[in-house]
């Protein structure tokens, strides 16, 4: 938050609480529509009429759905994260502790009072 001026960090906080719940419900979603293509299937034979009878087990999934979920919510998102993260690295300014531009500055010149911010 300290990229964010003072007078501006209520809004931040606020968008930042809004695009983690976007990201909450994406991430439901993406869950919920992988897990049900995954069901568990029970597969028995009827020697009465030679055939195999697959049946689905309602909201028991398998091992596969939840590992392509892992994938897809957790390693992909961290990837692009990590990427994101260095590309952004380069050029950025050191974080200022608190301190507003003007004390800085000040500071910089020489002119400032040491200890005071």
């Amino acid at each position: 938050m300290d990229a964010v001026p003072a007078d501006r960090q209520g809004v931040s906080a606020g968008l930042l609480a809004v695009f983690g719940s976007i990201g909450t419900a994406v991430g439901t979603a993406i869950f919920t529509a992988i897990a049900a293509a995954h069901p568990f299937q029970t597969v028995a034979f009827d020697p009465r009429v030679n055939k195999t009878i697959v049946s689905n087990i309602p909201q028991v999934y398998t091992d596969s759905g939840y590992a392509l979920v892992y994938v897809a919510c957790g390693v992909v998102p961290a990837a692009i994260t990590l990427i994101i993260a260095l590309a952004l690295r380069t050029g950025r300014t050191p974080a200022r502790g608190g301190a507003s531009e003007a004390s800085l500055l000040a500071e910089a010149e020489g002119s400032a009072i040491p200890g005071a911010i």
